[in-house]
């Protein structure tokens, strides 16, 4: 029988944990109660997502969803990664709701409503993601005040740099297709309707 492990398990009832993880036992198939982000920082291990494996390397990462099966095997001996796990609520409490990163992304709060996250794998070949884990990390460890907003607000860019990589699903390769979503995008908090949307796009 699978695991599922809960936000009492593994967040000791908080919202957040950081972490540098310097393990290479098997990680059998499991879910969760909140998001995880794994990021490789050396070695590779073979990560099984919704019944598909991808080999990860350094400088790959991921982000798994709410209730979603994966594991991790065939870990090499110097496999290192960091471990984010948060509910979406750490970011906002509007989020709440929210169980997946599409979720996030088509919240009010990022309006990015033309993304699908599938378990895409990102590869920072720039290593800025590592940099903001890093940073993250140490404002983690030290504590100081307003801590949790610079986590927060490096979550916040971590999730939405990353989002950039995916390409918007077919329909956005209409010209006016796209066109509407980027309008409904940069006037989503006004109180629009298809009237007023349409003199806007003439």
């Amino acid at each position: 029988m699978d695991t599922y492990y809960t936000i009492a398990d593994f967040l000791n009832n908080n919202v957040f944990s950081l972490n540098k993880i310097h393990d290479i036992s098997d990680v059998f198939p499991h879910s969760h109660e909140f998001i995880e982000m794994v990021y490789i920082l050396s070695g590779s291990a073979l990560h099984n997502y919704k019944g598909k494996t991808v080999q990860l390397h350094k400088n790959d990462y991921t982000f798994i969803d709410y209730n979603t099966l994966h594991s991790f095997t065939n870990k090499s001996d110097d496999f290192c990664v960091i471990h984010c796990l948060f509910v979406p609520e750490f970011i906002d409490i509007s989020l709440k709701n929210c169980h997946t990163v599409s979720d996030i992304l088509k919240s009010r709060l990022i309006g990015l409503f033309s993304v699908e996250y599938d378990g895409n794998v990102f590869c920072d070949t720039d290593e800025k993601i590592k940099s903001e884990l890093e940073l993250m990390l140490e404002e983690f460890k030290l504590r100081k005040f307003g801590y949790t907003q610079m986590i927060r607000s490096s979550l916040l860019k971590i999730i939405v740099t990353s989002i950039r990589e995916i390409k918007i699903d077919a329909y956005s390769n209409n010209p006016l297709i796209q066109t509407v979503i980027d309008c409904t995008n940069d006037n989503y908090v006004k109180n629009n309707n298809l009237t007023m949307l349409s003199k806007q796009l003439n």
